[in-house]
């Protein structure tokens, strides 16, 4: 089976230079009765299922490193970028702007809620003016309201 891959490669070969040319020493011509194809594809898969296997471990060797000895993980952070692709430096901002599609997309939220479910105090935002931060004060007092969780206060 391992061996597959590369025989039907040196078949492509043999039938590109002519079925008479001289076989390498130490070597017999190639005979498949098989789909040529569907065993070049199998060979080819089986192959890059063990290269993606054997660098999953590495990834995991490497991080078990990094880890038990204590160092940092910008290296392996810096590494899968560069793997990915992500070469740009990430964004750096000071706020969020709330953009009108936001509003656009809770409406119709709030639309299907109360025309469609018959639930219009289930569908609730909270806006407020300046950086985006986690106040919370509304998504608690809808949760104590609807999910029974223990009042903000509490």
């Amino acid at each position: 089976m391992k061996s597959t891959f590369w025989q039907v490669c040196i078949l492509f070969v043999t039938l590109s230079t002519g079925s008479n040319a001289e076989t390498l020493p130490g070597t017999e011509p190639l005979t498949i009765s098989d789909d040529i194809a569907s065993n070049l594809v199998a060979g080819a898969d089986r192959f890059l299922l063990k290269k993606i296997e054997q660098a999953a471990i590495r990834c995991i060797n490497d991080l078990k490193t990094a880890v038990s000895t204590g160092t940092e993980l910008k290296e392996q952070r810096e590494k899968l970028r560069a793997m990915l692709g992500l070469l740009d430096p990430p964004l750096q901002f000071e706020e969020l702007e709330l953009l009108s599609t936001v509003a656009y997309e809770f409406a119709k939220v709030r639309h299907l809620y109360a025309a469609r479910l018959k639930l219009p105090d289930r569908a609730q935002i909270e806006w407020f003016a300046g950086p985006h931060t986690i106040n919370g004060k509304g998504t608690f007092d809808f949760l104590h309201k609807h999910l029974k969780w223990p009042a903000p206060n509490q």
